[in-house]
């Protein structure tokens, strides 16, 4: 009887632990409460509602000039970010992944190039949607 109730339980555990695993590898906290707050995606109008905030920026990059980057968000404004050391952007266009340090500027946590063409009044679209009225579906 003690055998059948560990086999027993050793089948309801498995799928458990199966689920715990998938659970954190989705994003879920340590103690599986649910998945980490997800970044937005912004324009430069939209920027300003998550100052001190992590957050995605799509600009062209304008020029550089010592440690900030001068770059033109989708919605046609100018915006200055603060790379990381050793950050390279080789292309026009990068998404920058940071915390927006006040309206005009963001400091870089990671990026992605985005070549150099891309279709900003698109992504200016996307940005409306995500922090719209349907943002339910970007999370």
């Amino acid at each position: 009887a003690v055998e059948d109730a560990t086999r027993a339980l050793t089948r309801t555990e498995a799928p458990a632990r199966e689920a715990r695993e998938v659970r954190e590898g989705a994003g879920y906290d340590g103690d599986g409460n649910g998945l980490a707050e997800p970044t937005p995606r912004v324009n430069y109008e939209l920027m300003q509602r998550y100052v001190g905030r992590k957050v995605r920026l799509v600009c062209k990059v304008e020029e550089f000039s010592g440690d900030t980057i001068k770059g033109t968000t989708c919605d046609g404004q100018t915006v200055f970010i603060r790379p990381k050391q050793g950050s390279n952007y080789d292309t026009a266009f990068v998404e920058i992944e940071g915390v927006v340090e006040n309206g005009t500027t963001v400091q870089e946590e990671a990026y992605t190039t985005f070549g150099d063409s891309f279709d900003m009044n698109n992504y200016n679209e996307l940005c409306k949607l995500g922090n719209g009225p349907v943002q339910d579906l970007f999370l």
